[in-house]
């Protein structure tokens, strides 16, 4: 029974130190800043860019003719 004991105390102290380091490492991360940013801003609108896809297609049309 006492080695039972004994094995949860090393596994208790195992996840201490593993949950330890989970949180160093997620403060480094913080620190960092937002990696990827989760919001969006509209630059240039729909329109905008389906008009200029279009015109590459006719450009690449006309080239090959």
């Amino acid at each position: 029974m006492s080695e039972q004991q004994a094995q949860g105390a090393d596994a208790a102290i195992d996840l201490n130190n593993e949950l330890k380091t989970r949180r160093e490492k997620l403060a480094a991360l913080r620190e960092q800043g937002v990696a990827f940013p989760n919001d969006f801003r509209r630059d240039i609108p729909l329109t905008n860019c389906t008009l200029t896809s279009m015109a590459k297609k006719r450009r690449a049309g006309s080239a090959e003719r």
